[in-house]
């Protein structure tokens, strides 16, 4: 019988980082303790670890555009075998399964989901922690340069790219990272969306010989990998659940799940969140697919949130989204 390893705290692999380490080698020096990060990190780097890096790598460059950087100078095969994997499916909805099941192998706290709207495909990129932008635009960028590009070519227009984060007064690098398909911010999910017909669409350059070899080895692969036991996810679901209530406290979240609150909030921060950005990251997406998707009052949904009175969800939504729960309803069409 096989003996199935856990661990509390989530990884990345060490290979996500080096794009960085690349963009920060045109410096003369570089802060002590971010190198050290990047030449400690080992195969594996704890989820938190990281972001504490990009963050202060941003910090240091002073660059908040870093991460899309980071992403443009990704090719096949820098993050490791999900890349060959994705590239060699004969299909782009087998590509998708692929990178599905597989991203665990680079990113134990993404899960990519594909949902289907009509004659719409949806790719959901949903993290368990909340990811600083440097993170997010590395992500969707990255997902983008390698595999959705190639996917959508010959219809770039047709396709949005999705970030939950407000847009930033100076475009030019998402531009950059993302010719000629619509950028939509401010949004409930990180992904894309694109024609349901490109789901079909056989995946450029895609070779059984080489998916025959490495398929095999990134099932291997994944099953040595130590399974994760986290708590973030049980924490979102009882968030979600009590909103309407008022929102629960982290100690009444801890005495759910059987911990101290000492226990619980250093669970959350050995997976990369805090109790206080679950909430409000719950709180906003949530927020907006009501007043985006749905015919609701403002007030009414200011009550399903736990706000005490609209005008303090008012203000949170403009501190969420840049905009007014009324103008982004209208900008959504309802």
């Amino acid at each position: 019988m096989t003996e199935v390893r856990c661990r509390e705290r989530p990884t990345y692999a060490t290979s996500l980082l080096l794009p960085f380490a690349e963009l920060l080698e045109g410096y003369d020096e570089i802060p002590e303790l971010l190198e050290q990060m990047l030449e400690n990190a080992g195969d594996r780097v704890l989820v938190e670890v990281a972001h504490s890096a990009l963050e202060m790598a941003v910090d240091f460059t002073r660059d908040p555009d870093l991460g899309l950087r980071a992403a443009r100078r990704l090719v096949l095969g820098d993050v490791g075998a999900v890349d060959y994997v994705v590239r060699s499916a004969p299909t782009v909805r087998e590509a998708l399964e692929d990178a599905a099941r597989y991203i665990r192998l680079i990113n134990e706290v993404l899960e990519v989901r594909l949902e289907i709207d009509g004659s719409t495909a949806f790719v959901h990129l949903e993290n368990s922690v909340v990811l600083p932008r440097a993170a997010a635009d590395f992500e969707v960028g990255g997902f983008f340069c390698n595999h959705i590009a190639e996917w959508i070519s010959g219809a770039p227009s047709e396709a949005t790219v999705w970030f939950t984060h407000r847009a930033p007064d100076d475009l030019t690098e998402y531009l950059r990272t993302f010719p000629s398909v619509t950028l939509r911010f401010s949004a409930p999910a990180f992904g894309f969306s694109f024609p349901r017909a490109v789901l079909d669409r056989p995946v450029p350059g895609a070779d059984a010989n080489l998916r025959a070899v490495i398929v095999p080895y990134a099932e291997e692969t994944l099953g040595k990998l130590a399974v994760v036991q986290s708590v973030t996810a049980d924490v979102r679901a009882i968030i979600v659940e009590t909103l309407e209530l008022g929102g629960p406290d982290i100690a009444s979240v801890a005495q759910q799940l059987g911990m101290s609150v000492r226990t619980l909030a250093r669970r959350l921060e050995g997976e990369g969140t805090t109790f206080r950005d679950l909430a409000d990251d719950a709180r906003r997406k949530l927020a907006l697919d009501y007043v985006g998707s749905r015919d609701l009052d403002l007030s009414a949904i200011a009550y399903r949130l736990g706000f005490s009175h609209t005008a303090a969800f008012h203000r949170a939504f403009r501190r969420w989204t840049g905009r007014t729960p009324l103008a982004y309803r209208r900008s959504a069409g309802r």
